[in-house]
């Protein structure tokens, strides 16, 4: 006889947790892995897996899982996202490729990647890929782009991400297409990103509002400087900023002398009746010896040129 049978009146008072009949998305490897990870970690605290991704392309030239010209050039894109995401030194390091593609749409099983083991000479602390690390960084910007969140993408697309996600954009918009990427993290963790058609839209906005980017070279005198990433300069009687400065760079800018700082610059499309609004980015401490080249102005001429 079951319990049920037994006990009559102890089940008819009994509901189910109501969460129990919501359908859990996250795969069960997921939770395989990360119960893995757990039980490793008790005895290895510094344990971390391989990572490895799924890059699904879907729109209706993919509804086949037909991996033709279009497909490989999102490909391509991603990679160059990931490339600018990175250190340039680690170029080859940050390599992606599939091992093989399943149906589905188009998805793409990128190789699994080992996480960065220590040097013998160095403290015994593992940590993720560089690859791992990149495309982190690519999907933060994926993420705020889908979610329209212009001031989170603005901070998220350092050097030449921007650029490269406007690449990638242009590239699903030829196709119709859509892109999501599932990443199973080397702490055991997943995440998930997407760049579908309110992406896309969302990022032809930003693009549209941002489009004047160019790199100068500002002439100045430090005026304020911060550890947590930016400056101040005093060009031409102006204060003007700089962002993205790293802390150890800031550290060492002399309050004494003329500078000289090359910026990625983008000047934002002006309402009507206001100046285009300026952010500077920062690129590299020029030093001394550098030769002038023509991209030295002030800031005054920055703001003059984005009025025509």
């Amino acid at each position: 006889m079951s319990l049920r049978s037994r006990f009559p009146d102890v089940a008819a008072k009994h509901s189910p947790d109501p969460d129990l009949a919501v359908p859990d998305e996250e795969p069960a490897s997921a939770y395989l892995r990360a119960a893995f990870l757990d039980s490793v970690q008790k005895f290895e605290p510094d344990a971390r897996l391989e990572a490895f991704a799924n890059v699904r392309l879907f729109g209706r030239l993919f509804a086949d899982g037909v991996f033709e010209e279009r497909a490989a050039n999102i490909f391509l894109r991603l990679q160059s996202e990931i490339n600018s995401a990175a250190d340039e030194d680690d170029v080859d390091a940050v390599r992606i490729g599939f091992a093989h593609i399943d149906r589905g749409s188009v998805v793409l099983n990128l190789r699994p990647v080992a996480p960065e083991m220590p040097d013998d000479d160095q403290i015994s602390v593992t940590a993720p890929s560089k690859l791992e690390a990149a495309l982190m960084r690519v999907l933060d910007l994926h993420d705020a782009v889908e979610a329209g969140d212009e001031t989170r993408a603005l901070s998220a697309a350092r050097g030449d991400l921007g650029v490269r996600l406007r690449q990638l954009v242009e590239s699903l918009d030829e196709a119709g297409a859509g892109m999501e990427v599932d990443l199973s993290r080397s702490n055991g963790a997943r995440r998930h990103s997407r760049i579908g058609e309110a992406g896309r839209a969302n990022a032809r906005r930003l693009f549209e509002r941002h489009r004047n980017v160019d790199v100068i070279t500002l002439s100045g005198v430090l005026r304020t400087t911060s550890t947590a990433g930016k400056i101040e300069l005093t060009v031409d009687k102006r204060a003007v900023e700089i962002v993205e400065v790293p802390a150890d760079i800031a550290k060492q800018l002399p309050w004494d002398q003329q500078l000289r700082i090359s910026v990625r610059r983008t000047l934002s499309v002006a309402r009507a009746g206001s100046k285009p609004k300026a952010r500077h980015q920062y690129i590299k401490w020029l030093a001394h010896d550098e030769m002038f080249d023509d991209t030295t102005e002030n800031d005054n001429d920055a703001a003059a040129r984005g009025r025509h």
